[in-house]
């Protein structure tokens, strides 16, 4: 009895929630637009702008043989 009962809440509030699902509106592009002279540059060649976030706070680095930045292997 009690089985059947959580049973028929759980189907209850699935069907509720699934019935309360709102469209996304993909009227409006939220992204901002690259100019022509935009260049990607990875986090590896900027550390001068995060390396003194990281002073005197204790890090963890995750990496093989192969992680490099730059020219220097970080292992």
């Amino acid at each position: 009895m009690i089985r059947n009962l959580i049973v028929l809440i759980i189907v209850a509030f699935s069907q509720f929630s699934c019935s309360l699902a709102v469209e996304k509106d993909n009227s409006v592009d939220h992204r901002q637009p690259l100019t022509e002279n935009s260049e990607i540059i990875p986090g590896a060649w900027q550390t001068e702008k995060y390396f003194p976030l990281l002073d005197g706070k204790a890090i963890a680095l995750v990496g093989n043989h192969s992680s490099l930045v730059g020219d220097v292997h970080l292992v």
